[in-house]
């Protein structure tokens, strides 16, 4: 990736006709927070990033989302017969200038997604808009942005996937017994933690020979989540790794089915954000961390997202009022439901100052001031 004095950012996202989202443009900063009701529409945007990181990470990654999903049917905003296509324009920008990639997707037979336009183009800051794309066509199913990259190996193509790679989308809700998070990991494989935790094991493995401090930073964390943890337990196992833990003043070891659903979750959130600079993405996005997560627990996650947001972008969607008590209005970006399509509206401080003279974000969002609750007033 490109080094931190270039820091990547997610500039704006353009979506149109992906579940709840008919048609919607979000400009981004370096630490937003979605705020809104079940069902606004939160988890789809990170859904359309996480289809995007899918499809640009193998070349049957689109299917192997499509599929997972539910179908193409189910990605089209209110099926198929009122949504022909899904639309996605992403601008990264870099200090050397804004770098563009958009698609169409449109449903094919068995239920599947092809692609009907695919296209890019790098805009330097000093030259405006008038840059000219590059067209990938249509018809294809496997991104044509991987195949020139990797077969013509041209600058821009590489520099852009690169980029588009570097959007790294965390959703840690699954701690069912099945759960991805207490599975078994390849040793091998802990060089970079994966959007569902699936190798948190062997990612902790990794860290606490490659970077120790950090390792211990991580432990001290959790710590402070849960005072009884002392440390954690990982061994090579023939190749894999299983997340194994002790408790302070005990020699027993614990498995992943003996921790809880909150601190569990505090564990991959902790290793998420408190691992060295140079393997966070350098857009982070994470859904719902608030989780099972005791208040107190909570407001440490939080200030972790803070310190991390000044290296990385950092993008979170949340229904906990206690994010807002450390942000500013423009930090906010509330999402509504309204007509069967979602919205987002980013709050200004201007139109709050009587507010927040007496009151805080979170208690202007209980008092159904912001948006982004049931039935609000949404003062503007």
């Amino acid at each position: 990736m490109p080094g931190d004095g270039d820091r990547p950012k997610l500039k704006r996202l353009r979506i149109e006709g992906f579940r709840s989202i008919a048609s919607s443009e979000i400009d981004f900063s370096d630490l937003d927070v979605l705020i809104g009701p079940n069902g606004a529409g939160k988890s789809n945007l990170i859904a359309f990033l996480r289809m995007v990181g899918f499809m640009l990470s193998s070349e049957g990654g689109l299917s192997l989302f499509t599929g997972r999903m539910g179908g193409a049917s189910a990605l089209l905003h209110d099926g198929p017969k009122l949504t022909s296509s899904i639309k996605g324009e992403i601008v990264i920008e870099t200090a050397a200038g804004l770098n563009d990639y958009a698609f169409r997707l449109e449903m094919a037979a068995g239920d599947t997604l092809i692609f009907a336009e695919e296209r890019i183009r790098f805009r330097r800051h000093d030259l405006g808009d008038g840059q000219s794309w590059l067209d990938f066509g249509a018809g294809h199913r496997t991104p044509g942005l991987l195949t020139v990259s990797d077969d013509q190996g041209m600058e821009t193509q590489r520099t852009i996937l690169q980029l588009m790679r570097g959007l790294g989308v965390f959703q840690f809700h699954d701690t069912s017994a099945e759960s991805p998070l207490k599975r078994k990991s390849r040793i091998d494989g802990g060089h970079h933690l994966r959007g569902d935790g699936s190798n948190l094991a062997a990612f902790l493995f990794h860290m606490r020979s490659v970077a120790p401090l950090h390792h211990r930073r991580i432990v001290g964390t959790i710590r402070l989540i849960a005072p009884f943890f002392d440390d954690f337990a990982i061994e090579d196992d023939q190749g894999y790794a299983l997340l194994q833990w002790r408790e302070l003043g005990s020699d027993l070891i614990f498995g992943p089915g003996q921790v809880s659903d909150g601190l569990l979750r505090a564990m991959a959130l902790t290793a998420l954000l408190l691992q060295p600079v140079a393997t966070l993405p350098p857009i982070v996005v994470v859904d719902e961390p608030e989780l099972g997560l005791h208040p107190a627990g909570l407001q440490i996650v939080i200030g972790l997202f803070e310190a991390a947001a000044q290296a990385r972008q950092c993008i979170v969607a949340t229904q906990s009022p206690d994010f807002l008590r450390a942000l500013a209005p423009e930090n906010v970006i509330v999402v509504d439901r309204a007509a069967r399509s979602s919205s987002f509206r980013r709050l200004h401080a201007a139109g709050l100052d009587a507010w927040l003279d007496d009151y805080g974000l979170d208690e202007l969002w209980d008092m159904n001031l912001l948006g982004g609750r049931p039935g609000s007033l949404a003062a503007e």
